[in-house]
């Protein structure tokens, strides 16, 4: 016998807000001058030797792909020139393609991460900017041979840290996405092995404990060792024999460059001096910078901006996502934290008791009704 029943009512759209829009013009606007200058961009030097390589090698030839290139393992970097070389033969725009692809999910990772640990406010504009807008990763990109070892890495990385993020809080399988990410950025650049340290960097900011998650922070190691050992046999040594020493001198004049004349300026929207070797347009975003800075200053705030970033995990609670229960802040998993209402005997009142993880300060200041303003449990 069939049973009439009502349809279930359409989602209402929310409209994007404010913050949203401005993120979303703070991505798209340095994305699309870096397509810009980089579908206008051409090969040069090393990008010649790789194409040549793969036209006469293959995407399946191991000894092609696991070559010791100048010092350099990447595997994934000589595939994907192997499969783009044998299907368009120099198409310097569809080499760029990739690239821009993984630039864009990087984008949108990273500020998905920027939300889930620090809620819907506008002070992460300020780093979300300097991610999208900095010329530390659109001038060298512009150069296909570097680009295919650094914009993967940079993807590793964040991708790698979200799913971080998402295991420390709510458990589960979300280890599988940090190892993957990690396995990825290691199949295109050795550099990739910062992405663990920033996994740990981050476990400490968190106030995470290592010792719980100890098979975790294993097969970390373990996977450091298997690369470090396959690098060290798959390739040599760039240092030249008979070359000048390592002195203390040289380690600050290096970092003095990486940090003076590279990285600072690289955040403001530097190099000032013009293009890299290789780029064909060297744009300064300090102004967006700026202007978005200023943005996030004022004093313009949300109820999901009220929210705590990170609260500590007491021992014992159980966690679960925000969405499942309604009138939970979009802010993300980061900043809320549930737990079980254990049912009272009848007659005795429900008092709310705040969460050892939510301050007192927090929820004085919190408007009814806000996220941090509800009972996290009942005594």
């Amino acid at each position: 016998m069939l049973q009439l029943t009502e349809k279930p009512a359409p989602r209402a759209l929310r409209r994007p807000t404010a913050l949203v829009l401005t993120a979303f013009v703070a991505g798209i606007v340095p994305f699309a001058f870096h397509a810009w200058a980089a579908l206008h961009g051409s090969f040069s030097q090393d990008d010649f030797i790789m194409t040549y390589r793969a036209a006469v090698a293959g995407p399946f030839d191991l000894g092609f792909l696991f070559q010791d290139y100048h010092g350099h393992l990447s595997p994934g970097g000589f595939f994907v020139v192997a499969v783009l070389t044998w299907s368009a033969p120099l198409n310097f725009p569809l080499l760029v393609a990739p690239l821009l692809l993984m630039r864009a999910v990087a984008t949108v990772l990273f500020w998905c991460l920027l939300v889930r640990c620090f809620g819907r406010r506008w002070a992460i504009l300020v780093p979300f900017t300097v991610f999208t807008a900095s010329t530390l990763l659109l001038v060298p990109t512009l150069w296909w041979a570097y680009g295919i070892q650094i914009v993967p890495v940079v993807l590793a990385a964040v991708g790698a840290l979200y799913w971080h993020v998402r295991y420390l809080r709510e458990g589960g399988r979300w280890w599988i996405g940090t190892f993957a990410w990690t396995l990825f950025g290691f199949a295109f650049y050795e550099k990739a092995v910062v992405v663990p340290v920033l996994l740990a960097g981050v476990t400490v900011l968190l106030g995470q404990s290592f010792r719980e998650r100890w098979r975790y922070w294993a097969g970390h190691v373990a996977l450091l060792v298997a690369f470090a050992a396959t690098y060290l046999a798959l390739t040599s040594s760039q240092v030249a024999a008979g070359g000048p020493p390592m002195t203390a001198g040289t380690v600050a004049d290096l970092t003095g460059r990486m940090l003076g004349d590279t990285f600072l300026p690289g955040l403001a929207g530097g190099p000032w001096s013009g293009p890299g070797p290789g780029a064909t347009w060297a744009p300064s975003p300090f102004a967006v910078v700026v202007v978005l800075v200023a943005c996030s200053t004022c004093p313009r705030t949300s109820t999901s901006a009220r929210s705590p970033a990170w609260p500590p995990r007491s021992p014992g609670t159980k966690t679960r996502s925000p969405s499942a229960r309604p009138g939970s802040s979009p802010a993300g998993s980061c900043g809320l934290r549930s737990v079980r209402r254990p049912r009272t005997a009848p007659g005795r009142r429900k008092e709310p008791c705040w969460s050892p993880a939510v301050p007192a300060a927090w929820a004085r200041r919190s408007p009814a009704g806000s996220p941090v303003a509800e009972p996290s449990g009942w005594c």
